[in-house]
């Protein structure tokens, strides 16, 4: 019986722990929409990519960025072109 209840104890532990973290994250993605530039960090966690992968589409010109105090930054309308090539060209990717 204590294995039963310490499993269930542990599957709503668990549940708890990705609802906060799915919580967060539309948290994050909610303060993004009011920046006006986005750093690597936000597309990844924008487009659920590591940095790497942000980092290699700025460098295949996927993205236009800027780099302030060496720092990339993105702007907004480069990342919505970005979204609407993702679905049309998703081979791309």
């Amino acid at each position: 019986m204590k294995t039963t209840n310490s499993s269930k104890l542990d599957y709503l532990l668990n549940r708890l722990q990705k609802l906060e973290t799915a919580h967060l994250r539309q948290q994050d993605l909610a303060a993004m929409t009011r920046k006006t530039l986005l750093t690597i960090s936000d597309i990844a966690l924008l487009f659920s990519i590591t940095s790497r992968t942000a980092y290699n589409w700025r460098k295949k010109n996927l993205i236009e960025s800027v780099v302030i105090s060496r720092i990339v930054y993105f702007h907004w309308p480069s990342v919505i072109k970005l979204m609407q090539l993702k679905m049309d060209n998703p081979e791309l990717f």
